[in-house]
């Protein structure tokens, strides 16, 4: 009997004395994150605002885990939010949005998508200054610990067009009366220091003029793949919910992207 005594404790002990970390307790690392900074501080909020209803449409049908991270800059008019936020939705694949059931029907609303989002506290500033636009990613990217990402950035733009306060040639983003902008190459430069492994997936310019040999050059280091107009894009923006959960796949079929977006 005291030998058995003796053998279960010594096993306990070593058991405690392990070194190993059970795996319940190992952080998971997601294999992509999307991550959209929309700068809707302008006459774009009210679209914007319906953009992010429709990628919760859409990710509310993910069969697996899915997260969404949204830096949202918006006009004194919006309803529901009064400052630049960072919004987070992850679906566990299984009917839930942060926890909580997804809305449908009549309860999905652009007020009830905001209200059931993680809201943290982002970089207050110009949202196309180079060091605001860099320190909400970083934050982005902590909130949604991920191998790789991909990048959607939504608002006015011009392009490889002087921009509208004719003080750029090229430039992404409206941000106040003042018709803020970032340069292209700040943009690009932006990029690549706020995504030193590498890991941009993709960018997604929900933006007009956003397609062309020049941006995409600038871009060159900063992304892998591109999805832009080189047109005018519609006011309302992508239709997300044709195809926004596609953009979590390993491999993204972006023909289909793009099919789906000018049906």
């Amino acid at each position: 009997m005291k030998k058995i005594l003796l053998y279960i404790v010594s096993t306990l002990i070593l058991v405690a004395c392990s070194d190993e970390i059970p795996e319940h307790h190992q952080p998971v690392r997601a294999k992509r994150a999307v991550l959209a900074y929309m700068v809707a501080n302008n006459n774009l909020d009210g679209l914007i605002m319906q953009n992010i209803q429709w990628m919760y449409e859409s990710l509310s049908t993910a069969k697996d885990n899915c997260t969404l991270v949204i830096y949202y800059k918006p006009s004194e008019s919006n309803q529901y939010m009064k400052t630049a936020e960072i919004l987070e939705f992850t679906t566990d694949g299984y009917g839930r949005i942060n926890g909580q059931t997804i809305l449908s029907g009549s309860s999905l609303t652009s007020e009830n998508v905001i209200l059931q989002a993680v809201h943290h506290q982002a970089s207050i500033g110009i949202a196309t200054d180079p060091f605001i636009m860099a320190e909400n990613l970083r934050m982005m990217q902590d909130i949604a610990q991920a191998e790789s990402y991909g990048l959607i950035l939504g608002s006015h733009a011009s392009g490889w067009l002087p921009s509208p306060n004719a003080i750029s040639t090229f430039s992404f983003g409206w941000d106040g009366v003042e018709s803020n902008t970032i340069d292209i190459p700040e943009l690009a430069t932006t990029l690549e220091q706020s995504f030193p492994e590498n890991n941009l997936d993709f960018t997604l310019f929900d933006a007009c003029m956003m397609g062309t040999a020049e941006v995409f050059y600038e871009l060159r280091n900063a992304t892998h793949y591109c999805i832009a107009s080189v047109m005018e894009t519609p006011a309302a923006g992508f239709p997300y919910n044709r195809f926004f959960t596609g953009l979590y796949e390993s491999d993204i079929d972006y023909a289909k992207v793009c099919n789906e977006t000018v049906q």
